[in-house]
């Protein structure tokens, strides 16, 4: 039988839907090779972009790093090479299963060229902008725009070779892109393959199913669920800063920046005049402020109140380490005893009327290195977080001999915290390429895990200040507690908690996650304390408004964090009744317990006192009242006031955060000088 023939003779139907099946199969493939290919380039640049900075490794990774950093790379260029085949898929291969005639596979070839084009240009900025910022780009990249860009043009020009790397681009793209010709044209599937298969439709409906699987798996970066993804906040997983860098191709190093920024725009709206702040810092002194500098006004005088200095200081920040599992009416879940006992010994001391600079981990950690409030303008990603502040803490204990230090289990990348770090004056950085072969989720370390090397990473032959960050009381909360015989069962907690809550499994997960924190970080200053006797230890909680067991809790029960100091110097009454205070204050507290008498420092914050006001970016706290800053809430805490004693103190408390608020803006966005 002449096979020709026949088909010849089937219905025009029979014929239209074998051609429509041929052409999505086809379609199909192409936007693979598309995704294939970039896959491809996006690798060659990043192997290119280590090998151009390889003298960044000498001595700092091996080879294995530099595989394992191509890999995590790898996987998150699944997510760009996914989301650059989403045109060749709309304009192509949907609109050729409606037009027969559409041109699909030229139309993908056009838009696979200029993806190529635009990657291959991205390269060539990248280079210099990693030459000159030490970083593949940045949120800072963007105020090329509010800048002089004819100067930027000419510098680039001049100093970057800009014609040439452009050419270069050009160059590297053209070569590219005919390549990308030849792979789209190569034949994968026999030339009859269409008329071969057997279940058409079966065919069709695998594909179809596949595509939204394949997309998730993508999007994760190689995973199927969120804690097994790889994406720009947490792919900062080597101990190198080149390899960290590597890990993002130019399109996600460019979407990272770009996401940080959006979020900087929209709350970088407020302008102060100099008269404005001249009037506030007048109104702040009681008195007319005449100096052109804010320096004045910051400059402090140490009161020498530590006789005999630390030889090491530690300044813990507990992930989610909320204060109210340390009051009295929850003391039967036994969460926070580790601290608890710390704070209740002989050479401890706690202060409770203490807020967080804000309701998130960067917030605080920035106050509490730099010793400013948070005042809704993130300024640790301000171009003015590149160089060191007067007022930061790891400048200032430099001045009295310590190396300084950030240990932080998690990645350099998040937050781009381990550029503000670097630039706010700290010797050493300790990451998550430091914590690599230890149990973690996806936020870094677990506590347990990552406070054991941090003691084997310790260098005591030399006076230090060690800010040391945790980070396993987050979401997901994936410990394994059933190894952990010390932190209490399921059980356990189902019998002491209230029988509406005794059956509440996350609840159970959040408390047992709290105690297993709160016991490896007690535990950590105990091990470091006896080995390191003159020693001071201060810790505080990051932030809190997450969760807790009371279903109305009120502004104190629900912001507040503890302050707890231990250790050499410390005296049970060092905090006067009615002290209050926030993550501002903790530079002053640090330097004062440090410093000899006299010695000169600068610091926004003040040593808690009774007529300190902490401030939180939203709320106020001082001597035994809570309020909001822009409203009119407040409340007593702990009992230690009335509520009208409260409403009292609100206007002037609130006005003084406001007035902090200013003169802080003014040192981010424009300068120490006035």
């Amino acid at each position: 039988m002449n096979l020709k023939n026949l088909s010849a003779k089937l219905p025009p139907c029979m014929k239209s839907e074998n051609k429509r099946f041929g052409f999505f199969v086809q379609d199909i493939i192409s936007d693979l090779k598309l995704f294939v290919f970039l896959l491809i380039v996006l690798f060659l640049y990043r192997v290119l972009f280590i090998y151009f900075f390889r003298a960044e490794l000498a001595g700092a990774a091996s080879c294995g790093d530099v595989w394992l950093a191509l890999w995590y790379g790898f996987r998150l260029s699944l997510k760009t090479a996914a989301a650059f085949i989403i045109p060749t898929f709309a304009l192509g291969t949907l609109i050729r299963q409606v037009l027969p005639k559409w041109p699909s596979l030229k139309i993908k070839f056009y838009i696979g060229a200029f993806e190529i084009f635009i990657l291959s240009l991205l390269f060539q900025t990248r280079l210099p902008y990693y030459k000159e910022f030490h970083n593949a780009f940045d949120p800072f990249i963007f105020n090329t725009f509010n800048d002089d860009v004819l100067a930027i043009a000419d510098s680039a020009i001049k100093q970057y070779n800009a014609p040439l790397r452009i050419l270069a681009g050009l160059l590297a793209a053209a070569a590219l892109t005919w390549l990308w010709k030849k792979w789209l044209s190569a034949r994968l599937l026999p030339k009859n393959f269409p008329d071969g298969v057997k279940h058409k439709a079966l065919t069709v409906w695998v594909i179809i199913i596949f595509i939204p699987i394949f997309a998730v798996y993508m999007r994760h970066g190689g995973s199927f669920n969120y804690n097994g993804s790889i994406y720009w906040k947490n792919s900062a997983r080597m101990s190198s800063h080149l390899l960290n860098e590597a890990i993002l191709d130019d399109v996600q190093a460019l979407y990272k920046a770009s996401r940080i920024h959006k979020k900087l725009r929209k709350i970088q709206n407020a302008d102060y005049s100099v008269e404005e702040i001249r009037q506030t810092l007048s109104d702040l002194i009681g008195a007319n402020y005449q100096s052109s500098s804010l320096l004045p006004f910051l400059e402090k005088s140490a009161k020498g109140l530590n006789p005999e200095k630390p030889e090491h200081i530690f300044l813990i920040i507990g992930e989610t380490y909320m204060l109210w599992p340390m009051l009295e009416q929850y003391s039967y879940l036994g969460v926070a005893d580790g601290m608890k006992n710390l704070a209740s010994s002989a050479n401890g001391a706690m202060l409770k009327n203490f807020l967080p600079a804000a309701n998130g981990t960067m917030f605080g950690l920035a106050s509490v290195v730099w010793g400013l409030p948070e005042i809704n303008i993130q300024g640790f990603s301000q171009a003015s977080a590149l160089k060191a502040y007067e007022t930061s803490l790891a400048v200032q204990l430099k001045r009295l001999g310590y190396e300084t230090r950030f240990f932080y289990g998690g990645f350099p990348s998040w937050e781009n915290v381990g550029v503000f770090m670097d630039s706010q004056g700290f010797d050493k950085a300790f990451y998550k390429g430091s914590y690599a072969d230890l149990p973690a989720n996806a936020w870094g370390t677990e506590d347990r895990y990552f406070l054991e090397r941090t003691k084997e990473l310790f260098d005591g032959t030399k006076p230090s200040f060690n800010v040391i960050l945790t980070s396993s009381n987050h979401p997901p909360l994936t410990v394994d507690l059933s190894k952990e015989p010390e932190v209490k069962s399921e059980k356990a907690y189902s019998d002491i908690l209230p029988p509406a809550l005794a059956g509440d499994k996350d609840l159970i997960a959040k408390l047992r996650h709290f105690e297993y924190s709160d016991k490896y970080i007690s535990d950590f200053i105990k091990d470091m304390s006896a080995k390191y006797p003159n020693s001071l230890f201060i810790f505080t909680g990051d932030h809190a408004q997450r969760w807790t067991i009371n279903p109305t809790p009120g502004i104190f029960e629900k912001v507040a964090v503890p302050l707890i100091v231990y250790g050499s110097g410390v005296k049970k009454d060092m905090f006067e009744e009615g002290a209050a205070a926030s993550h501002k204050d903790i530079a002053a507290l640090t330097l004062e317990l440090a410093a000899p008498k006299d010695f000169i420092y600068y610091a926004f914050g003040s040593f808690p006192s009774k007529g300190n006001v902490g401030l939180h970016n939203e709320y106020w706290i001082k001597d035994g009242c809570v309020g909001e800053i822009n409203g009119d809430a407040s409340e007593p805490v702990l009992g230690a006031k009335t509520t009208e004693e409260c409403s009292a103190a609100s206007p002037g408390a609130s006005a003084y955060g406001k007035n902090i608020f200013k003169v802080v803006w003014q040192r981010i966005m424009k300068g120490v000088n006035l």
